[in-house]
């Protein structure tokens, strides 16, 4: 069997539930005293440098969010806006039914497991917040090592860290970024999990070697695979 499991985080392991981060959005511009059409469109112009970690933390791109609106970004006011936005993630973000059960079942069955996810360190939060760093033999996000799905090299990476060449791996996602094509080019086993929640915002990927519609159909997969 291929012990070595890889995978994605946002409409694989959680979801976002959109009204209430709509919510969280609308407070931020609130506060900014503008629309908050006005507020995604500036913030929205930072997403990826955020997610290469690029331009500091939450709270710098909070901050030059405010001065490119044209409000004065101090101390107390960024402190406000981050409260706000870490709110707006801890209460939008869920974890599926299956996610902690079936991972902590497959890392009893000795199974190595990786998160590997194209997130700044805002939209990272849920990964604590809902305890999931716990389940995972390594992390390996974007804004932390600069490399963004579906780049092979953040791949490669989470291969190395976890002692495994990619035809002895399998990578589980919902295609986001085409991150399955790129696993796929690289001997990589990939799994697309269809799900409900999943948002269509970052593409869709087309070459996978299997699908599921639940994380739990992993465990009766696996067992199924050929030795590389």
């Amino acid at each position: 069997m291929l012990h070595t499991l890889l995978f994605d985080l946002y409409d694989t392991l959680i979801w976002l539930e959109v009204e209430r981060s709509n919510e969280g959005r609308r407070k931020l511009a609130s506060r900014l005293g503008v629309p908050a059409e006005r507020f995604l469109a500036v913030w929205n112009r930072s997403v990826e440098q955020r997610m290469l970690g690029q331009g500091g933390r939450l709270a710098d791109h909070l901050a030059a969010a405010a001065a490119a609106l044209g409000v004065e970004p101090s101390p107390g006011l960024v402190a406000e806006l981050l409260s706000i936005e870490r709110r707006r993630l801890e209460e939008s973000v869920h974890l599926y039914p299956s996610t902690v059960p079936t991972l902590r079942r497959l890392r009893e069955a000795g199974y190595r497991l990786g998160l590997v996810s194209n997130v700044s360190d805002g939209a990272a939060i849920p990964i604590v917040h809902l305890g999931i760093d716990r389940l995972f033999d390594t992390l390996v996000l974007s804004h932390e090592v600069g490399i963004l799905k579906p780049d092979p090299a953040i791949f490669d990476l989470a291969c190395r860290r976890l002692g495994a060449a990619p035809a002895e791996t399998v990578f589980v996602a919902d295609g986001g970024f085409g991150e399955l094509d790129a696993a796929h080019q690289m001997g990589i086993f990939g799994v697309l999990l269809e799900q409900e929640g999943q948002s269509q915002d970052y593409g869709f990927s087309t070459r996978y070697d299997a699908k599921i519609h639940d994380l739990a159909e992993l465990e009766h997969l696996l067992p199924a695979l050929p030795e590389p």
